[in-house]
């Protein structure tokens, strides 16, 4: 097992970064709910950000954090 956690456990890998048209997005709430008087526009386009950042990836995954090596021991004494 040891040697299959050293296989897959590069340290120099490059490991996950956030999407950035997720921040931008982040950003854009935090600006219009920073402000305490809403009018019904800016209501319904926070809502509409939200809706859209539900359904974007906070973070961009790939092909050398795709491995994961996870160990679980069973005892059956």
């Amino acid at each position: 097992m040891e040697d299959l956690t050293k296989k897959y456990s590069d340290l120099n890998k490059r490991v996950s970064k956030y999407n950035p048209e997720y921040l931008k997005i982040r950003k854009l709430i935090s600006n219009i709910e920073a402000n305490e008087n809403l009018n019904p526009e800016q209501r319904e386009e926070l809502k509409n950000l939200k809706t859209k950042l539900i359904k974007i990836p906070s973070v961009i995954r790939d092909d050398s954090t795709a491995t994961r090596v996870y160990y679980n021991r069973y005892a059956d004494d």
